[in-house]
């Protein structure tokens, strides 16, 4: 079974996705999606159907699990929506709850409360400026409560960066 791994939009999310599957390897077998304008070097300037489509085509028909940061955590969620029955774990840093309206965030992440919550784990940095972990914390309570939320302090407690590649690992090599 694959491990899709779903970036941020800024073009540094690149280095990240392309770290994360080395450092995965070869014990979790990774699948990458690059966003469109990475191609050219830039931010992803995130045309969501497009991308949305291109992670279902990757999936296709075989179950998955999903590492997905940031913006690539609402793509992410769109296609597990439509993949409910292949999804078995999914990994969640970095949600951004600045970055989007309260009510369409709502909406997307809802689809969290239709999974097995033993499934599903959230990493967010304690001071994440894109939503710190109380934020995010009580964001979830009210959609999926049961839903594990981490708290990451230490080095990068105060960014959006995401560097946690054995916590991700030891997360989808446990047995459920």
């Amino acid at each position: 079974m694959f491990t899709e791994i779903l970036g941020g939009g800024s073009f540094k999310n690149k280095a990240w996705v392309d770290e994360l599957q080395q450092q995965l390897s070869p014990d979790i077998a990774t699948k990458i999606v690059y966003w469109n304008d990475w191609v050219n070097g830039q931010d992803a300037k995130i045309d969501f159907k497009a991308e949305e489509e291109k992670v279902l085509a990757q999936v296709g028909d075989e179950p998955f699990n999903m590492i997905a940061k940031s913006v690539g955590s609402y793509i992410g969620l769109g296609v597990v929506a439509q993949k409910l029955g292949q999804i078995k774990k999914l990994i969640i840093c970095g949600i951004p709850l600045k970055d989007f309206p309260f009510g369409d965030l709502e909406k997307r992440y809802q689809v969290l409360a239709s999974l097995n919550p033993e499934n599903v784990i959230v990493f967010q940095n304690e001071f994440d400026n894109h939503g710190t972990h109380e934020k995010v914390k009580d964001f979830l309570t009210k959609i999926a409560p049961a839903i594990q939320v981490i708290k990451k302090t230490g080095e990068h407690s105060q960014t959006h960066h995401y560097p946690y590649p054995q916590d991700f690992k030891d997360f989808l090599l446990k047995e459920v």
